[in-house]
């Protein structure tokens, strides 16, 4: 893989096999990674122009669905801020409650109001004075659920 760009819920990867023959020699795919395996879907081979094309293709496609997403949007586009928040006290839990997640922790794409807002489920880093990080969450406007460290 020479190149990977993530952007909306996707990766895109463009690769090369030096040892494929010429019209076969450039990948093309769509990545997908968990905390175990790492996964290839929608992969085409191809020519270095053709495979960088579709490449190209796929990126403005996520581009255009971010677009559309956030023209749907009710909420406030802005972003929140840590002034607009209760200081993040580690020695309180915050399990069950609402927080924002910090801008800097998101892709430059979800740096948005509705992305930053999750309802925390668990997690050792939950807890007040922890000794563990992860904070699982579930996004309000979205409903997917994460982990994020605390």
């Amino acid at each position: 893989i020479t190149h990977a760009v993530h952007i909306g819920n996707r990766e895109i990867v463009f690769g090369e096999n030096r040892n494929a023959d010429a019209e076969n020699q450039f990948l093309c795919a769509y990545c997908s990674t968990n905390q175990l395996f790492r996964s290839y879907e929608e992969g085409f081979t191809g020519s270095y122009l053709e495979m960088m094309k579709l490449f190209g293709e796929r990126v403005q496609e996520q581009a255009t669905q971010i677009e559309k997403n956030r023209q749907s949007i009710t909420p406030s586009m802005e972003p929140i801020t840590a002034e607009q928040c209760y200081p993040n006290d580690l020695a309180q839990s915050i399990q069950g409650k609402v927080v924002a997640i910090k801008i800097d922790a998101l892709r430059p794409e979800y740096r948005t109001a509705d992305h930053q807002l999750e309802f925390v489920l668990g997690g050792f880093g939950a807890n007040g004075n922890a000794r563990g990080t992860a904070v699982f969450c579930k996004n309000l406007y979205s409903g997917k659920e994460s982990r994020w460290e605390r």
